[in-house]
């Protein structure tokens, strides 16, 4: 009898907690995320936008940053699990000493366009040298800038660099401060409004920006979640397969956003994940351009750049997506 009782009590007991199981949700893994609901990084806007990252067991908060710099200092700071950006500061920190790693490579543009005006007397770069150009010192643009001089004939002492936030580049160029700039791609719009009729801008070839997805020293430990992030991004892509659509998205989402830009833009990216061959040498070469222009100390070769790139995320989840061994 006292076998039974026992043996009921079991049962009730194994009914009980599989009841209390079922009605509990399965408990999130919560992260912050720097600088994620941009067009940009069009996949981890659209898993935010379709709730992904929650189906995949993540709870992910979004903190916003001005620039590349602010999201990589949040990163090494603990502030941030995981950032986006260029891959300028990735550059910078690695010659630094940092720890973190880059997980994945998420789009790339190179449509970018020096800005000036029609009074300026500058109709391609062959005009360039002896005029002063307003850019932001130390990042990509002044390399996308430096690039088109080198392939053009020239380089940055036939022309005088302005160092100016990204803000100010409008109102240097209005007040006639400067004679072109070089902007990050977001403020072409707002330099074509201020300028309004006289308003000109120059195509700009030889290099791509290359949004990468970075993750701190303790994240960079926890495959589980890094995975499960790169497997939501992974899942958001079939979403940009409808451009229109997927933009709509962006924008409702995003308010850092300005539909104009997307309309622009948007269709201009390349969006792919992937950790290959083409961001290290890129890596190597902004380091080396980094030590002889701007004065960083280090040596930027392949091994410094393999030491912060970390495939296996993305290959865990996507097999095939780099060339890189990890």
């Amino acid at each position: 009898m006292l076998a039974l009782i026992a043996a009921v009590s079991l049962i009730a007991a194994a009914c009980s907690g599989s009841s209390e199981s079922a009605d509990e949700p399965a408990e999130l893994t919560s992260i912050t995320l720097g600088g994620g609901a941009y067009m940009q990084t069009a996949q981890a806007t659209l898993a935010l936008v379709h709730g992904l990252f929650e189906a995949n067991g993540l709870a992910v908060d979004v903190a916003e940053f001005a620039t590349g710099r602010d999201a990589m200092t949040a990163l090494l700071g603990g502030q941030v699990d995981l950032a986006f950006m260029a891959e300028f500061p990735a550059v910078t920190a690695a010659l630094q000493g940092e720890e973190f790693s880059v997980i994945a490579e998420v789009s790339r543009f190179s449509d970018y366009k020096l800005q000036t005006r029609t009074d300026a007397g500058i109709e391609s770069l062959g005009d360039l040298p002896g005029k002063s150009v307003g850019t932001t010192v130390g990042t990509n643009v002044q390399y996308a800038l430096e690039t088109a001089l080198n392939n053009a004939g020239y380089d940055s002492s036939d022309v005088e660099i302005v160092n100016l936030p990204p803000s100010g580049i409008a109102g240097a160029l209005d007040q006639g401060d400067v004679d072109a700039g070089m902007p990050f791609d977001s403020f072409y719009i707002p330099i074509a409004e201020v300028l309004g009729d006289r308003h000109l801008e120059i195509p700009v070839e030889g290099y791509s920006i290359h949004w990468i997805l970075a993750a701190s020293a303790e994240m960079s430990q926890n495959t589980a979640v890094l995975e499960a992030f790169m497997r939501s991004m992974k899942e958001a892509e079939p979403f940009l397969a409808d451009r229109e659509t997927a933009k709509a998205d962006i924008i409702a989402y995003s308010e850092r956003v300005n539909p104009a830009y997307a309309d622009v833009t948007f269709p201009k990216y390349m969006y792919e994940l992937q950790l290959n061959q083409e961001l290290l040498d890129i890596l190597v070469e902004e380091g080396k351009w980094l030590i002889e222009v701007q004065g960083l100390e280090g040596e930027s070769t392949e091994e410094l750049f393999l030491s912060v790139l970390d495939p296996g995320p993305l290959n865990a989840v996507a097999p095939g997506s780099s060339d890189l061994a990890g």
